[in-house]
């Protein structure tokens, strides 16, 4: 059905229309008021990768897991060490009151483990004795080992007798950037409404116009909520498909709605009634939405290629979001609009409003940009690329307790096992071998000598085996006997040096000493080995996807084959600049007093930038094409390159500045977060939008479009005539 006529059926159906949405969002509110509660955390791995089998197989055959919940208990009377005998007693008192909580599996402690093997339990013990940990698992979903570890933390944190009692481990970790992330969220929500509601008046100088795209959004983000709990019934979805929702289903749906409002004032304005004024803008604005939302969504569902179910689950809320708020602009504002009749024409508030008309300011803008193309151009590439130098050395990581900020109590127990405990367990590499034969080989010399060989590669502190502790080729230690099970197999842990804890060098290292059987590594730094193997083998792919589908669709949006290359190759330097930017920020550590307390680690969420790459790609498409529309037009209805840039620029440019100012408040309020990768994104997202929308819309794309002069617009017959079949559909 034709876009014109959709919108005059809109218009004439309008009360039926609303009805039919508003019983919608009941029933999508409804049911997807739940949906936080059925959102996991985690999906950093491939569950396909090495790592992941050779960890699953130490759960599996030998009982061995990454303890989910690590308590760390230090002796509070002076002169006190973990082995005064009054400790000793309310240490094992703590182990019991642990091991008896709902959900605990496996607990341990240095004071049950020193008896039976006092090896293994030199690394629960801290180098000065004034410290030791208790460690268990927990049986249960994801979900409910998080609400476990709360749990046991409200219950043992504190002080126990002679013990002073903290409560941390991946479990807690997970729930607390949970709490931490809804808590944020929440509070970026309330915020942000009031706020760009506001800005909204400002923009449209009335009351009814600025409300308008807030209820789009809402529609948006509500249907989306829906549609993520029931998509979390058959696949994991992570929770931060909360932050991804509210960020792109407000921004998009403030974006599309700009756009629609803008073209039916501008109808009105020229003296059409209300219904042919929402036919036209449907016709004209409605398509340019269609083709915005089909680009970031092509964009956005690149990250479900990604064998990593946090990326994938972010790419279902972001697809479904953006399709909903364009379903929303396209057929809900319309019928909004009818029904408010002439309130939405009213700029009661000011004298002029900001989307009316073309703007003085931009047209001298443009002017300036075309005037000397070329130098201008160069010295804004040069900028941007400068920029992006920072991204040359970024290297990535893993999210652990580091994202939340230093008062949270997960993140202080990781801070003292990190420096006071001085085998660092937790950095360990596990070398797992899975066959039977294994098992055998475990009485003979083969096993030692691999033992003995990995304890001599550089960065390994020590090697521990079923037939002996080793440190530098020499044998320290007897054997200990969990590490092998007769018919199942056995292996061996390797502690590294810490500087090495995290080394992809080390793994190269240790995987090219001669096994004496099929081996498999495990642990953080192989789990970060694979991940960023299992992302860097899809990154092509993806970009490549997003490239191609992107000049496919501005081509026949615009009929230029230059004009799609223009778009592809300054959205890539924009994101560039950002990535750049990103780096020296929250990578280096610079600027705290502008974005706000974090801590620099060193390295990047090995996601974010692909997650940034796809959602700030996709907006800076949208604004693009919205741009392009209008340039376009001009240009096809016979105006100079010249006058058709600049026109289009004037009529633009303050909705586009407007449109992207709204959205990167969204996301830099969703920057507030006490989450640091959520910083991140917060943050990154926000500069991408303004950057994008500002620096590349007002200087970089009038001087290119200026220097390619009519062969911007040129386009092979048959490419002219499918835009021109898309531009006649009505």
């Amino acid at each position: 059905m034709a876009l014109r006529t959709l919108g005059r059926m809109i218009a004439a159906r309008r009360w039926v229309v609303l009805g039919l949405a508003a019983a919608a969002v009941a029933v999508a509110g409804w049911y997807g008021n739940g949906a936080a509660s059925r959102l996991s955390t985690g999906g950093y791995q491939d569950h396909s990768s090495p790592s992941y089998q050779a960890a699953t197989a130490l759960s599996h055959r030998f009982g061995v897991s990454p303890p989910a919940v690590v308590v760390v208990a230090r002796a509070t009377s002076p002169g006190a060490t973990v082995s005064t005998p009054a400790v000793q007693v309310a240490g094992r008192r703590l182990e019991r009151r642990l091991a008896g909580l709902p959900g605990v599996v496996g607990a341990s402690s240095y004071w049950s483990v020193s008896r039976s093997d006092p090896a293994a339990a030199a690394g629960l013990v801290s180098r000065d004795g004034h410290y030791a940990l208790l460690v268990a698992g927990l049986k249960g979903s994801e979900q409910q080992s998080m609400q476990e570890a709360t749990h046991i933390a409200g219950v043992l944190d504190g002080v126990q007798g002679p013990l002073s009692v903290q409560v941390g481990g991946p479990a807690l970790v997970n729930a607390q950037i949970t709490a931490r992330s809804e808590a944020g969220l929440a509070r970026a929500e309330e915020i942000a409404f009031p706020v760009v509601f506001v800005l909204l008046v400002i923009v449209f100088g009335g009351l009814v116009a600025a409300a308008l795209p807030l209820v789009i959004g809402g529609v948006a983000v509500v249907g989306t909520l829906a549609l993520l709990r029931a998509i979390a019934a058959v696949t994991p979805v992570s929770v931060f498909a909360l932050n991804i929702t509210t960020g792109l289903g407000l921004g998009l749906a403030i974006d599309y709605s700009l756009f629609l409002l803008s073209r039916y004032r501008e109808q009105r304005a020229a003296g059409m009634d209300t219904a042919d004024a929402i036919a036209a803008a449907t016709a004209t604005a409605g398509r340019t939405i269609l083709f915005s939302a089909t680009t970031v969504m092509l964009s956005l569902a690149t990250m479900a290629l990604f064998p990593l179910y946090f990326l994938s689950s972010l790419a279902y809320a972001g697809v479904a979001v953006v399709g909903l708020a364009a379903l929303s602009a396209i057929v809900v504002l319309p019928a909004l609009i009818a029904a408010s009749g002439r309130l939405v024409d009213r700029a009661s508030l000011f004298s002029k409003s900001a989307v009316a008309g073309e703007s003085r300011s931009w047209r001298s803008i443009a002017a300036f940009a075309m005037k000397r193309p070329l130098p201008l151009a160069a010295a804004v590439a040069v900028v941007l690329a400068s920029l992006a130098i920072p991204f040359a050395s970024v290297h990535f990581g893993l999210v652990d307790s580091r994202v939340l900020p230093p008062a949270a109590s997960a993140r202080q127990v990781a801070q003292v096992v990190d420096t006071r405990f001085s085998q660092a367990q937790a950095s360990a590499v596990d070398v797992v071998g899975t066959s039977a034969r294994s098992a055998s080989r475990a009485r003979t010399a083969g096993l030692a000598s691999y033992a003995r060989h990995l304890s001599t590669v550089q960065g390994v502190a020590g090697v521990q085996s079923a037939v002996g502790q080793f440190v530098s080729g020499r044998q320290v230690g007897p054997g200990l006997s969990r590490l092998s099970k007769r018919g199942i197999g056995t292996y061996l842990v390797v502690l590294p040096r810490p500087s090495y804890r995290e080394s992809t060098t080390l793994l190269a290292s240790l995987e090219a000493v001669p096994s004496p059987f099929p081996v498999r590594l495990t642990g953080v730094a192989a789990q970060l080995h694979d991940t960023e193997a299992a992302l860097g083998a899809r990154i092509p792919l993806a970009a490549g996807l997003i490239g191609v589908a992107t000049l496919v669709l501005v081509a026949a949006f615009t009929g230029s084959i230059l004009l799609a290359v223009e778009a592809v190759v300054l959205g890539a330097l924009s994101l560039g600049a950002s990535f750049g930017a990103l780096v020296y920020v929250f990578q280096q550590g610079h600027l705290h007093w502008l974005v706000g307390p974090f801590t620099a680690t060193g390295s990047l969420d090995a996601t974010t930038p692909i997650l940034m790459f796809c959602m700030a790609f996709g907006l800076s498409m949208d604004y693009e094409l919205f741009l392009l529309s209008r340039i376009c037009e001009r240009y096809r209805s016979g105006a100079d390159v010249t006058e058709a840039v600049t026109s289009g620029l004037a009529a633009t440019g303050r909705l586009i500045t407007a449109a992207a100012l709204l959205v990167a408040i969204v996301f830099a309020l969703i920057g507030t977060s006490g989450v640091s990768f959520i910083k991140l994104m917060g943050v990154g997202m926000a500069l991408a939008v303004l950057l994008d929308a500002t620096v590349v819309r007002a200087l970089l794309v009038p001087s290119v479009i200026r220097l390619g002069s009519t062969a911007s617009f040129w386009g092979p017959r048959w490419l002219l005539g499918v835009n021109r079949r898309l531009l006649e559909v009505d």
